[in-house]
């Protein structure tokens, strides 16, 4: 798994969404809009949390940050 490549995050959250767990979709799209925990540098962060993609995903799907 890499922790930085957004796409993985999605499918990951397609995944729950096709067996049914929306609420461990929402979990994965929180995880990448936090970003990875290795990651210090806060503009690299910043790509994370204000991927408006993300952001979007996770409002479709009732959740919030």
């Amino acid at each position: 798994l890499d922790p930085v490549y957004d796409n993985i995050y999605y499918q990951l959250a397609n995944i729950e969404i096709v067996r049914g767990d929306r609420e461990k979709a929402i979990y994965w799209l929180k995880e990448y809009i936090k970003g990875p925990k290795e990651v210090k540098n806060p503009e690299y962060l910043k790509t994370h949390q204000e991927n408006e993609k993300a952001k979007a995903e996770l409002q479709q799907l009732g959740g919030t940050l």
